[in-house]
């Protein structure tokens, strides 16, 4: 199983849109709530019907968020195999995550990405 661990701080509707493509995918999704507020409630909501969604009750910034998410996957995902992460708003695009899944498939220990 494969679960995108997604930090996010204030993020619009771009969330949305990426946890449904993911799950259409076949992953497993953990978004990290960095503390936005009861403003974005309404996305987080929205979101949890094709993720899991956690909460920081304060912005801790990206890293902490992504460690948060790390220290919850196998709780959250006892059948996780492997972790990919994305950014909430829409940098990363499903085609190119789904070529990390399928460099981890091909037994890929670990897939590191640049933009260019």
């Amino acid at each position: 199983m494969y679960v995108v661990v997604i930090p996010a701080y204030k993020p619009d509707e771009t969330l949305i849109k990426l946890s449904e493509e993911l799950k259409a995918n076949d992953f497993s999704i953990l978004v990290v709530d960095d503390g936005s507020g009861e403003k974005f409630k309404e996305i987080f909501d929205e979101v949890s019907f094709s993720a899991r969604v956690i909460h920081h009750a304060e912005n801790m910034g990206k890293g902490s968020a992504l460690k948060t998410g790390f220290a919850n996957i196998k709780s959250l995902f006892p059948e996780c195999t492997h972790f990919i992460t994305a950014d909430a708003d829409g940098q990363h695009k499903i085609e190119d995550i789904i070529r990390v899944r399928d460099a981890l498939e091909g037994g890929a220990k670990m897939v590191l990405t640049v933009r260019d």
